[in-house]
């Protein structure tokens, strides 16, 4: 079946020196000319520098085996924010705080160890890729500020265009301060953002 994992055997014997970034080179190789649409898991990616026995190597085809990094957390987002060291920064990093909460209603809370987020919605993709995330969220970077809006909505391009001064990538929309941006575009993307997500996903 299609979720079936096909597994290599690789023997690396002792006294021969392989670093897991030339494993993960190989690895790449090996789905770019043979498994263009596998994934491929190392059992143990902290194996640096000279080991003796085998590597389990497995691709597997249409099945999530990693963990997610981004989850919600009991951490303080006061301390976080406590904890940025630029003083604008830090100071527009309350203002965000203050309007994503007012506009969703939802307390705010730590995603991972710099996300700061509100919400949160159930997602499953075809491929059995499922997770949960926040419906929007913020983060202090040192570069830029990041604003996390659902992607994928038509809507959320509109309203950049009045946005003010910003950057956008695939996920994030990127500022350099609050004082750059309009404060009612961005409320208005905060509920566009929470509405979309709601509609895609209404039983999670």
């Amino acid at each position: 079946r299609a979720g079936k994992a096909l597994i290599f055997l690789l023997h690396f014997y002792q006294h021969l020196s392989c670093k897991i970034q030339m494993v993960k080179r190989l690895c790449r190789l090996m789905i770019k000319v043979c498994y263009q649409s596998y994934i491929v898991f190392i059992q143990d990616e902290r194996i640096i520098g000279k080991f003796s026995g085998p590597i389990f190597i497995f691709l597997e085809r249409n099945v999530t085996m990693y963990e997610l990094k981004t989850k919600e957390t009991d951490s303080s987002v006061i301390e976080f924010i406590e904890g940025v060291d630029n003083p604008r920064k830090r100071e527009d990093a309350y203002k965000l705080l203050d309007i994503f909460t007012d506009t969703t209603g939802y307390e705010a809370k730590m995603w991972g160890t710099s996300i700061i987020g509100f919400g949160k919605y159930h997602y499953k993709y075809k491929s059995g890729h499922e997770g949960d995330a926040p419906l929007v969220g913020f983060s202090p970077r040192k570069a830029k500020i990041s604003l996390y809006f659902a992607t994928g909505d038509t809507q959320r391009d509109k309203l950049l265009k009045d946005f003010g001064k910003h950057t956008t990538g695939k996920a994030c929309v990127y500022i350099n301060k609050v004082a750059d941006i309009d404060i009612d575009i961005l409320k208005a993307l905060i509920r566009q953002s929470v509405s979309f997500l709601r509609e895609a996903y209404p039983n999670e």
